[in-house]
């Protein structure tokens, strides 16, 4: 079903379920050298050398590059509000942030030759205290970028005020929305061609990715190319969810190598690879709490969100955004405060999954709507239904400025309880609470609003 309810017609279904995609790694280019990366085994540390002496002589070894073979550059974060000193090149040069982290690029004849011959890479690294967790990362006591003199990336501090003043009963919670790793059916791969034309390059990229305007967009960039001259070509995708948006460092690398050695180079991720590079989702600590009257109408709201964005700041340390612009979900909240802060630490860096933002958005107000009803004793939904904001009062501003088109939230609500059979699953809930020997039966809540033009206005769009 659509997000409108209509039904959706998949077309791809019947030849992936029967004959199988056709992936970047299925591209038959006999012509292509192979690429393997040389990735860095410790969580921090200085780069004291890179010894590519012993590959460089190995079987089938085209060519072994770092970063001033390729002439790469350190660049600034992509977005304005990002701390800009926190810069980084595609292959590391004075140190590396995370396990995983890529350090050299090797080409050969064959993929088993190129995995060899990286084993014959020697970085010399000298180890640093780690910082894994944001609290420690807050307390800069040790900085992933020392010209940056801080490990935040952003933040958005709250007003303030006081906004449970007028509140019969108040909670107050402190969790955890948790990392997890996308891990997609099929992982990355890129195959880049360089071809002349009237003398001017071109490039090909095959890329396994969601969005190939905007892998063009990033390689162009990068590459120093006009529009025309680049061409990505997306097969099938096997599996993303927003973690194969936009161009990682080995994308950009792979299409180097290839303009270098004048030859189409190949890249296919292994699955170790996979769990160590592509980018995490969510990874927030939250304190919220919540107030209101003991009938069960909530007044006040406020929240603190630190938004683990891994060791560089990517588009993971923007998702506490949501946090403020969702804050309210669909419950009509008179009085909000909500603050936020992004921080490196040295772990793999955060990116767009599932929902990116909103979801995590949605587990603060409702985990703290839940937390308020037991505090109350009354029924969660009938604290949601107390709180939602009305069909009549659309266009609908929240207390954080972002503006609700429409909403039947009652009645979907009726809808749901009336389909689970709700009074009796309440009364089958306290019967096995009574016996000792049965199961319990654990019922959740959850409303979640989602944004559906994203650029109706500053603030994300309408929801």
């Amino acid at each position: 079903m659509s997000m409108l309810g209509t039904a959706v017609i998949r077309k791809e279904d019947p030849a992936l379920l029967t004959e199988g995609g056709r992936y970047v790694d299925d591209i038959v280019a006999t012509d292509a050298v192979h690429a393997a990366f040389v990735r860095s085994p410790v969580a921090h540390g200085l780069i004291e050398s890179i010894d590519t002496g012993d590959a460089v002589g190995m079987p089938g070894v085209i060519g072994v590059f770092t970063a001033a073979d390729l002439d790469l550059q350190a660049e600034p974060p992509g977005m304005p509000m990002f701390n800009q000193t926190m810069l980084r090149t595609r292959l590391a040069t004075d140190r590396v942030r995370f396990v995983g982290e890529p350090v050299a690029v090797v080409v050969a004849e064959t993929h088993a030759q190129a995995v060899d011959a990286v084993e014959a890479v020697w970085a010399d690294i000298e180890p640093l205290d780690a910082v894994i967790s944001v609290h420690d990362a807050l307390r800069d006591e040790t900085l992933l970028f020392p010209d940056a003199g801080t490990n935040t990336i952003t933040q958005l501090p709250g007003s303030g005020d006081d906004v449970f003043a007028d509140c019969d009963v108040t909670v107050e919670l402190s969790f955890r929305n948790q990392r997890l790793a996308p891990v997609p059916l099929e992982s990355r791969a890129a195959v880049a061609r360089w071809d002349t034309v009237d003398g001017i390059d071109h490039l090909t990229q095959w890329s396994e990715n969601q969005g190939a305007h905007g892998t063009r967009d990033g390689l162009m960039g990068a590459l120093g190319l006009e529009k025309d001259q680049v061409r990505v070509i997306t097969p099938d995708v096997g599996g993303g969810f927003g973690a194969k948006n936009g161009n990682y460092p080995e994308d950009i690398v792979v299409a180097m190598a290839a303009r270098k050695l004048d030859q189409p180079v190949r890249w296919v991720e292994t699955r170790s690879e996979s769990m160590l590079g592509l980018v995490h989702g969510r990874g927030q600590e939250i304190t919220a709490k919540i107030g209101g009257t003991r009938d069960g109408r909530v007044t006040g709201f406020r929240s603190h969100v630190v938004q683990d964005a891994g060791a560089y700041a990517e588009i993971g340390s923007v998702l506490p955004m949501f946090a403020r612009n969702l804050a309210t979900g669909p419950y009509d909240i008179a009085n909000v405060d909500v603050s936020t802060v992004s921080t490196v630490t040295n772990t793999v860096p955060i990116g767009a999954y599932r929902g990116a933002g909103r979801p995590e958005a949605a587990q603060i107000v409702e985990r703290m709507m839940d937390a308020f009803s037991a505090e109350i004793g009354m029924d969660p939904a009938e604290v949601r239904r107390k709180n939602y904001v009305a069909p009549d009062a659309f266009p609908y501003t929240n207390a954080m400025g972002t503006t609700m088109d429409s909403g039947q939230y009652e009645g979907a609500l009726d809808g749901v309880l009336a389909q689970i059979d709700y009074a009796e699953l309440r009364a089958d809930q306290a019967r096995r609470r009574e016996d000792p020997n049965a199961k319990l039966l654990g019922l959740g809540w959850s409303s979640y609003i989602e944004i559906t033009n994203p650029v109706a206005s500053p603030d994300f769009g309408s929801v």
